[in-house]
């Protein structure tokens, strides 16, 4: 109880989705029934698994676990502590008359090996650890 609301600063959990199926997430917000069941599936395998192994003693003041889960098209897929890899949008925005809409443009991926979109790549589960003191210095 008491111990966990002062360790946890968060584990933070997210689903790689095909791009056809954000889209239609996007426009919808709800997966069209094939994607739910796949999707719950494959979470209902792997949320246990991975609260048991970062809940508690692995969680620290200031850190958040961010869990990536890979294409639900992958059946088996193991834990990977991996780090951060420098990929990014270009831009997530497209301007519309006066406002900008949400737009999934193509990203640039960093492909090398332990890092946490090379892992997805692979067909496995991504964990990084994500440690505050880190960003913008201590």
């Amino acid at each position: 109880g008491d111990v966990y609301k002062r360790q946890i600063p968060a584990i933070a959990l997210s689903q790689e989705l095909e791009r056809n199926d954000f889209m239609h997430w996007n426009n919808h917000r709800k997966f069209t029934p094939e994607t739910h069941s796949l999707v719950k599936a494959r979470l209902s395998q792997y949320i246990p698994k991975v609260w048991k192994r970062f809940c508690g003693p692995k969680l620290g003041n200031r850190t958040t676990w961010n869990i990536n889960f890979p294409l639900p098209k992958f059946a088996q897929s193991n834990i990977v502590e991996t780090k951060v890899g420098q990929s990014y949008y270009e831009n997530c925005f497209e301007q519309k008359g006066d406002m900008y809409e949400f737009a999934l443009n193509d990203a640039t991926i960093d492909d090398t090996v332990g890092t946490d979109d090379r892992t997805l790549k692979d067909g496995d589960i991504s964990a990084t650890l994500l440690d505050i003191r880190d960003f913008g210095g201590r």
